[in-house]
């Protein structure tokens, strides 16, 4: 337990880091700069689209066709967003590294990482991608036949998953190795230091977990609370106005929840944001550590931080 203990003192020294190194969030506001643009834009076109339709008279195979005809369209702007997210990873873990390893950021650092491990982290996520479509057919099954105890169990397993991806592309990143060798390092490192790292794990999803949560329910409710009202005001006041005064007054709607869902994505990405600049520096630090419990050498014979 005693190097569970030493993860509040890596936390103390995340944050001292991070109050230096501000610049850090930069490439992320911009990014959610990004995804707000994209909801907005998103937003927009479904509504347009919804004007010339009776938006109580849709069925089934009209929105399946609305779908089918802007498939390539919502393809191109899923992989571009998916690489947007990745060329923004490989530059703050090269950031990341920066602040806990060297003196801090310059500029140029983050285009500095993209172009050094863009590539591999795109190529990590796709061997990610890959053996979550072979592996979820199988665990969905396992749940199923355990009366869903499984499910339980699944996700413990992915939770671990996603623990030993963060320390593979810190592996990679902090020693400028290949995939590989950064995988086998990966495994070295949390049969060493298993225990504090799910710790740190488990205190990180607490507190994204509840801004993610309170976001996610707080859209629902609008979209909920924006379908029962429509339809409510369908069913009551079909009688008095014709459709083209109901559709206007859903327009207007309309036109009110698509800024509060943009502005509530942007404040819950924030949020989420700072948990993740945080803990993700506290990861570097402990590998960084190594949890070592005396005054020894860091990795790679880096010296100590002091705070």
């Amino acid at each position: 337990m005693q190097r569970v203990y030493l993860i509040f003192d890596y936390f103390k020294e995340a944050f001292h880091i991070n109050r230096n190194n501000k610049r850090i969030y930069l490439p992320q506001i911009l990014f959610i700069v990004i995804k707000a643009l994209i909801i907005l834009v998103g937003s927009i076109y479904v509504s347009n689209w919804l004007k010339t339709n009776s938006f109580y008279m849709l069925n089934e195979k009209e929105v399946f066709d609305f779908l089918i005809s802007n498939l390539v369209n919502f393809l191109l702007i899923g992989i571009t967003y998916l690489l947007v997210f990745i060329a923004l990873e490989s530059g703050l873990y090269y950031m990341y590294k920066a602040c806990v390893f060297g003196k801090g950021l310059v500029k140029g650092d983050f285009l500095k990482g993209v172009k050094k491990y863009f590539f591999k982290f795109l190529l990590i996520n796709l061997l990610i991608a890959i053996s979550t479509v072979i592996i979820f057919p199988i665990a969905f099954l396992f749940g199923i036949l355990t009366l869903f105890v499984g499910f339980i169990i699944v996700g413990i397993i992915f939770m671990i998953a996603d623990i030993f991806v963060n320390f593979w592309k810190i592996s990679l990143v902090v020693n400028d190795s290949g995939i590989f060798t950064a995988f086998k390092d990966s495994i070295s490192f949390l049969k060493r230091c298993f225990l504090p790292v799910v710790f740190i794990q488990i205190i990180y999803l607490a507190f994204s977990g509840i801004s993610r949560l309170s976001s996610s329910f707080s859209f629902r409710s609008n979209i909920d609370d924006f379908i029962n009202i429509s339809r409510n005001f369908n069913h009551n006041l079909m009688s008095y106005f014709n459709i083209d005064f109901i559709n206007r007054m859903i327009r207007i709607v309309m036109s009110v929840i698509i800024p509060v869902i943009t502005i509530s994505t942007i404040v819950s990405s924030l949020i989420v944001m700072v948990f993740k600049v945080f803990f993700s520096l506290s990861l570097f630090v402990a590998y960084k550590h190594n949890f070592n419990t005396g005054n020894t050498t860091n990795r790679e014979g880096y010296n100590d931080v002091v705070v």
